[in-house]
């Protein structure tokens, strides 16, 4: 049974792993908050006018954190490497403003150019987070030195380069990053290009890692949450439709989380995820899950389709896939109509989603179920609306969306807890039913089985009882002398029958009626069954004619016992005027005999019984 596990309650099983989820969903989300608290501030309304960017004199502290955002002067198809830095391709028709919609358009090489005013530090290095290999960094014409070791370890593939070359004779000082990523897609303009010193890097670098590495964590803890219950509840849809939302949410989540590739990065130096390829997985995932979404809100609030189908849910659905279809052919549409295209189609789907939750309420009221799935679902549309519109404005490796994602698994961990909780109820009473009903029909069928072993018994007393004197009847008696031939042993075994039968027992009959000769016939069974031993076998084998198997007696034994049953049918005759006498033959079992030369032997001394007088007794194995 489902109900338990070697023995103990599956409750008490739901209730300890629950438990242990949250403890950890709680420890994960301290750490979260604590790294939060300990990202050094910085600054990221820098922006640049003309192609120059103006940091304060006094501005740069130990731990601040100035982030190199605005619109670069873009250099497409040009790259300097150390050998070949040429700062005066960096002027005239050659520039462009490269947005962050164009990814997948930013192949080949390129040069970005930004003029800085800032205090000269020894200290100082610029980082730019998650991007390996094919970038050179120019300060005022000369490359910067690349940073390989970094304490602590956490994020050693990022670019890190230390600030030299500081001119000051110069007011502003020339900084041209060239990448070379051809064929592939780079937005790494786009990310946070931190100039800060030594101290403040590790801090934000450490502090960024463990919190991102806690939240993938906290995701991993939950999908398996909901695994676990999968496996347990194999036939539940819903459950199992969840968890696999779940996965899909999860890995959707990860696309945000850069240090999970950059672990991957680490352990095997040729793997890298480019910024095209990890968007088209984050857009495949999403609309993946658009459509099993759509799926769960019509299980969880709809499952009777009062809500149109065919607009709401397979219209829905169509469009997602429809979306999946169009980048997986063509990703230069996203490009260009992609967010548009997307926050289209979860709109129309949320509208559909809307419609579900009336339909819900209109039936069943203000649930609770229906407040916390209401409430789960709205703001998971809510973040996602979010986090798609935000993706054209938001840093790469930004904290700030993930406190949103934060308060979404806190909801929905609420809500698994309460579901798993309902769902052990449901099939607990599914098991309850089942097990009454299965008590039920064990009642039923023992019943069942004891009236059937009843008739059994009385058949077979039927089968091996004569109906008139309540012994045995001729079969019985033929099968016992068949079992005690299979194992006579002439050395230890002493077997005697006795074939009897009543005299003048027809002149009974015709003078006195059938009924007097039935009782003189029930009266001579009573006789027998007080007289004979207990281990004999006594039957009656026709109408007059009875027969005994006596048992570990010897010849002087049975020969007494013979003689008080028949002085007793004697006696019975003088008080009985219907009662007679009995004629007895006695045959001793030797070794060669069969069961018909025992009965003739007996029956030939029946015989000699009858032919001597009648009321005699007469065997095979003393002197008549």
């Amino acid at each position: 049974m489902i109900r338990r596990l070697n023995n103990t309650p599956l409750n008490t099983y739901l209730k300890i792993f629950c438990f242990i989820t949250i403890t950890l969903v709680v420890v994960l989300s301290l750490v979260i908050n604590l790294t939060m608290s300990s990202i050094p501030p910085y600054e990221t309304n820098l922006g640049p006018q003309n192609g120059r960017l103006d940091i304060s004199k006094d501005a740069v502290a130990d731990t601040d954190l100035f982030c190199l955002q605005g619109e670069w002067s873009y250099y497409k198809n040009v790259y300097f490497t150390p050998e070949t830095f040429d700062d005066s391709l960096l002027v005239g028709d050659a520039t462009a403003n490269l947005p962050y919609s164009t990814i997948t358009q930013a192949k080949g090489t390129a040069t970005y150019k930004l003029d800085l005013k800032f205090e000269n530090k020894d200290d100082l290095l610029l980082y730019i987070p998650y991007l390996r290999g094919g970038l050179d960094v120019f300060l005022n014409g000369k490359p910067l030195v690349p940073i390989r070791t970094l304490n602590p370890i956490i994020g050693i593939g990022s670019a890190l380069f230390e600030v030299s070359h500081y001119d000051e004779k110069l007011e502003y000082q020339q900084l041209v990053i060239s990448t070379n990523k051809n064929p592939e897609a780079t937005a790494f303009y786009k990310r946070d290009i931190l100039l800060a010193s030594a101290e403040g890097i590790n801090t934000f670098i450490f502090s960024t890692s463990i919190n991102q590495f806690m939240f993938f964590a906290m995701l991993l803890v939950i999908t398996f949450n909901g695994f676990v219950f999968m496996f347990l509840y194999p036939s539940h849809k819903i459950m199992t439709s969840i968890t696999i939302f779940d996965a899909l949410l999860m890995v959707f989540i990860t696309t945000t989380l850069p240090v999970v590739f950059e672990f991957f990065a680490n352990l095997n130096p040729h793997f890298e995820v480019y910024d095209s390829t990890r968007v088209t997985i984050k857009m495949l995932l999403l609309l993946t899950s658009g459509v099993l979404g759509i799926y769960l809100s019509k299980e969880l609030f709809d499952p009777d389709f009062k809500v149109n189908k065919r607009i709401w849910h397979d219209g829905c659905m169509l469009i997602f896939v429809a979306l999946a279809i169009l980048f997986l052919c063509d990703m230069s549409i996203y490009d260009k109509y992609g967010t548009e295209l997307i926050l289209l189609g979860l709109l129309v789907s949320s509208i559909g989603v809307l419609k579900r939750f009336k339909a819900y309420y209109d039936q069943y009221g203000m649930t609770g179920y229906f407040v916390f799935q209401s409430i789960k679902t709205t703001y998971l549309c809510l973040l996602i609306f979010l986090d798609i519109m935000m993706s054209n404005l938001i840093i790469y490796n930004s904290l700030s969306i993930y406190n949103f994602f934060l308060i979404f698994i806190a909801l929905h961990l609420v809500i698994r807890v309460y579901d798993n909780y309902i769902n052990y109820k449901e099939v607990a009473k599914l098991n309850t039913d089942f097990e009454d009903i299965v008590a039920e029909r064990t009642q039923s069928l023992s019943e069942a089985n004891a009236a059937l072993q009843k008739s059994n018994d009385t058949l077979n007393e039927i089968s091996i009882k004569d109906a008139l004197t309540k012994i045995n009847n001729r079969l019985y008696f033929e099968r016992k002398v068949e079992e005690l031939l299979g194992k006579f042993n002439p050395k230890k075994d002493r077997f005697y029958l006795c074939i009897f039968d009543l005299d003048f027992f027809k002149i009974v009959n015709d003078t006195y009626g059938h009924e007097s000769g039935d009782r003189a016939l029930i009266g001579v069974a009573t006789i027998g069954t007080e007289i004979l031993p207990k281990n004999s076998i006594f039957s009656r084998i026709g109408g007059e004619e009875f027969a005994v198997i006596f048992m570990d007696m010897d010849d002087a034994s049975v020969l007494a016992v013979t003689e008080k049953l028949r002085a007793r049918l004697e006696v019975e005759k003088n008080k009985v005027i219907y009662a007679t006498t009995g004629s007895f033959g006695l045959s001793k079992l030797v070794e060669g005999m069969d069961a018909k030369n025992w009965f003739v032997s007996a029956d030939k001394a029946l015989y000699r019984a009858k032919n001597g007088g009648r009321n005699k007794i007469m065997s095979d194995f003393s002197a008549d």
